[in-house]
């Protein structure tokens, strides 16, 4: 068997899909299969991509119609013959060892997903990881014990490696957004044993030119957010209550502090749905407020924590 599949959804990502191809023929880990998934892209995507299929023995490329990089993602899924299972988008590239790294310590330590940290890439600077607050050493954390390690950890897809066979009955959330946030939290319960990785090597592009502008665009589908939470609450194993209850409360949150920077949306429409999500909030959770890992997060984040500050007049 394969050790591990690498799956790439790609959406017009003709000037970076290069270099992140590359990163993974480059491993030092030589076992491995390439599925790339061309999400019906209008540049040179798939043809580069039909370059590589073309020379290289482990890589596939896919053609869809586009449907979103949850549908792609899972179309990788489907095809995918590795033991553990590997996702990198395609304008971010991952170190020369991290597969084998990770490979390493999943088998040492029997575990069903192994996690490293993300290094921030912004042009020519290499800086460190954003998406993460929580810190321990290296080791295994078993998440039937220590179940608030599932708020804690980022609900992002790229710093994982997962055993494929805990992807038979969870896949992602389809032509809806945060659909990281609908599979991460429930893989990661599943698991059972995660290992705790510290070392930088998944490398994630911050784009100036987009990821900046994005801060500030109306999410027109921001409803999705219950769409996501919804899905992850009928994936959640049982005993897994005040852990979603955490979840569900931050990622609402999440969701208002991007409305507050929000341009060309009046103060009237912000007002509106700050009430309608803190309504949620108050009917969903009386109390939200006090919840332990919301106000561990809001300490290891201070803008989160001045943002929902802002916010206190909708408690209830």
């Amino acid at each position: 068997m394969t050790k591990v599949s690498v799956i790439i959804p790609a959406f017009n990502e003709e000037k970076y899909i290069k270099k992140c191809i590359d990163s993974i023929l480059n491993q030092t880990l030589k076992d491995i299969e390439i599925i790339l998934i061309d999400d019906g892209s209008t540049d040179k995507t798939f043809e580069i991509m039909k370059y590589y299929d073309n020379n290289y023995d482990n890589v596939t490329a896919i053609q869809m119609n586009r449907g979103g990089v949850g549908k792609a993602r899972n179309k990788g899924i489907s095809l995918a013959k590795g033991e553990y299972i590997k996702f990198v988008d395609s304008d971010d590239y991952i170190e020369p060892n991290a597969l084998e790294l990770m490979y390493n310590k999943a088998k040492e330590n029997d575990a069903g997903i192994v996690r490293c940290s993300y290094r921030t890439i912004i042009g020519p600077f290499k800086l460190g990881d954003f998406h993460n607050y929580y810190k321990r050493k290296n080791g295994v954390i078993d998440t039937t014990k220590d179940k608030n390690y599932i708020v804690k950890e980022t609900a992002g897809i790229g710093n994982k490696l997962i055993k494929r066979d805990l992807l038979k009955d969870t896949n992602f959330g389809e032509g809806i957004k945060w659909e990281d946030l609908a599979f991460v939290p429930a893989i990661l319960a599943k698991s059972g044993k995660v290992y705790f990785m510290n070392e930088a090597l998944y490398n994630y592009r911050f784009n100036l030119s987009t990821s900046v502008l994005d801060q500030f665009r109306v999410i027109k589908n921001i409803d999705d957010i219950f769409k996501s939470l919804d899905k992850l609450k009928s994936r959640m194993p049982k005993g897994y209550e005040e852990q979603y209850k955490s979840i569900f409360t931050i990622h609402l949150l999440y969701r208002l502090q991007e409305v507050e920077h929000w341009l060309f949306y009046s103060k009237e429409e912000k007002e509106k749905l700050f009430n309608k999500f803190i309504d949620i909030l108050n009917k969903e959770y009386d109390g939200w407020y006090n919840d332990s890992e919301l106000n561990e997060c809001l300490d290891n984040k201070p803008a989160f924590k001045k943002a929902v500050k802002r916010l206190k007049k909708y408690y209830r």
